[in-house]
């Protein structure tokens, strides 16, 4: 058993490595108001909520159009 603590945030090369998304998507996703991102200084992070919350907001597809 580890006492591995689970990231509340992550910059932005992360949230993309984590999602299977390019930055420039990431950067537009921000832009078009789908994604939440918060400033720390000059980093930006997004909160591990605010990444549920937009992965729950894609749209479902059926199995023909998967």
């Amino acid at each position: 058993m580890t006492n591995e603590i689970e990231p509340r945030a992550f910059r932005p090369r992360e949230f993309c490595r984590r999602n299977g998304i390019g930055l420039t998507t990431f950067y537009a996703l921000l832009n078009e108001g789908k994604l939440k991102a918060r400033k720390i200084g000059n980093a930006t992070i997004v909160l591990a909520d605010d990444e549920a919350a937009w992965l729950a907001s894609l749209p479902e597809i059926s199995g023909k159009t998967a």
